[in-house]
């Protein structure tokens, strides 16, 4: 299936070059297949733009296989991968660093925890939200939150979203902020004559009243609240790569003093966490020990506080530490050769041998693209600071420095830039493009998709 026109390809070629965005997926028939976007820039209005091409059904799941069926997609659609400067995957491992020679930017913070007292609490969450997904049961969870939370404006949960960690945050904070009214409610329905639902209230009553359940969910709320900051910004189409890496350096920054001082940090958790079990006569207390466990945490303490600080609250900190290091900060090299373009956030000039070299390694790697000597990019270099200097305003970013860049004095500068900005920092529109095909099959028209993509402004 395409959705797209002749006037996408046709801006691709002009842009020159551009980036791929796949997310692999099943469609609603359950088969195989992965949303196929491309980022580029259009040159003449300068913005930002990711076009959905196609969804391609995929026979093999092997890295090997997916990259080739990609690459052949490409060039059936008469797109030179020579130019291709990024790939942005959805974070599967064996779709990353397929392409040889072509820099890979798996940058989505999408991975799924491997702690399971998280997942547990993911998975509960989304239990209580299809459990209160009708009628009957959202009234009896609307009066409740009428009569308690006199103070909130919500009165509908969250599901949990699969990729998104922003819309997980936004369910862990309506949960948290609805969580009386529901174990009232669930309360309620257990009283219910229908004994699936009885027994259901039950079940997700014991579930949400434990202490396991609470110290996972205040952990997630707490460094959630931290990082969504960066998930808002990674779903947006114009954004470039130095941007996001400052934003994500701060987040390490704040999450790695968090867990320095993790037993202050812990605390406030747990001190929470207790008057909510006090409220409920629920005893806190560490879970039974048995001898050999494999997706639970044996630790040596007869304080429950440590056992949850070191079991739950340190491994997910670690966790997103992680994730922020190996999605965004190990591209850290690949930014630093092209912050020489960007004079303003250049303060020393004894510097400025770094920066002749930065060019070089650049002009080097994409040789094909910008075509020039080395002598010429440092010359031109030399001359886009002088310019840039004599500016009153500071560039904040690669793409505020192109409308400044004229291609006719700094063509090699210009093309430079233009890799810059094209860089893939997400993978939201493919995503997006997944949810598309997942609701309303893969059998519905071109037509439709192709003003659907429009619509949700591709």
């Amino acid at each position: 299936m395409e959705a797209f026109g002749l006037d996408t390809l046709g801006s691709i070629k002009v842009a020159g070059v551009f980036s791929i965005l796949a997310d692999e997926t099943a469609d609603i028939s359950c088969k195989e297949q992965f949303s196929l976007c491309v980022r580029y820039l259009e040159t003449n209005t300068l913005k930002l733009r990711e076009d959905f091409l196609k969804f391609v059904p995929v026979t093999s799941l092997t890295g090997e296989s997916l990259a080739q069926t990609l690459l052949d997609n490409l060039i059936n659609l008469g797109i030179d991968c020579s130019f291709m400067v990024g790939q942005g995957y959805d974070g599967a491992a064996a779709m990353s660093g397929r392409f040889n020679g072509v820099q890979a930017l798996n940058l989505a913070i999408s991975d799924a925890c491997d702690l399971q007292s998280i997942r547990n609490c993911m998975g509960a969450l989304s239990s209580v939200y299809n459990f209160f997904n009708t009628p009957k049961r959202q009234e009896v969870l609307l009066s409740k939150i009428a009569s308690i939370e006199t103070n909130t404006k919500t009165t509908r949960l969250k599901n949990v979203c699969p990729t998104r960690w922003i819309q997980r945050h936004e369910s862990v904070l309506i949960f948290l902020e609805l969580q009386n009214a529901v174990t009232i409610s669930l309360e309620t329905i257990s009283s219910w004559q229908d004994k699936t639902t009885c027994s259901t209230a039950l079940q997700l009553l014991s579930a949400i009243q434990d202490v396991e359940f609470q110290i996972s969910l205040r952990t997630t709320a707490k460094i959630f609240g931290i990082t969504s900051p960066l998930s808002r910004l990674l779903q947006t189409e114009n954004l470039d790569l130095s941007t996001a890496m400052i934003l994500a350096t701060n987040i390490e920054e704040m999450l790695i003093k968090m867990r320095n001082d993790s037993e202050k940090e812990f605390n406030y958790i747990f001190n929470d966490v207790q008057k909510i079990c006090s409220d409920r006569d629920v005893d806190v207390k560490i879970p039974r020990k048995v001898g050999r466990q494999v997706h639970c945490s044996n630790i040596e303490t007869d304080s429950p506080e440590v056992y949850f600080r070191v079991s739950i609250f340190i491994p997910f900190l670690d966790f997103f530490i992680t994730q922020i290091q190996r999605r965004l900060l190990d591209h850290k090299q690949i930014l630093s050769s092209f912050h020489c373009l960007l004079p303003s956030k250049i303060n020393n000039l004894e510097f400025k041998k770094q920066f002749e070299t930065d060019i070089v390694h650049l002009v080097r790697r994409y040789e094909k693209i910008v075509k020039c000597s080395e002598q010429q990019s440092i010359g031109e270099l030399r001359l886009w600071w002088n310019y840039v200097s004599q500016m009153n305003d500071n560039l904040k970013n690669a793409h505020s420095a192109l409308l400044v860049c004229d291609e006719k004095i700094f063509p090699i500068i210009r093309k430079l830039l233009v890799i810059l900005v094209t860089l893939p920092v997400t993978t939201a529109t493919p995503e997006r493009t997944e949810n598309l095909s997942t609701k309303y099959n893969r059998r519905i028209s071109l037509k439709w998709i192709s003003n659907a993509k429009y619509s949700s402004g591709y």
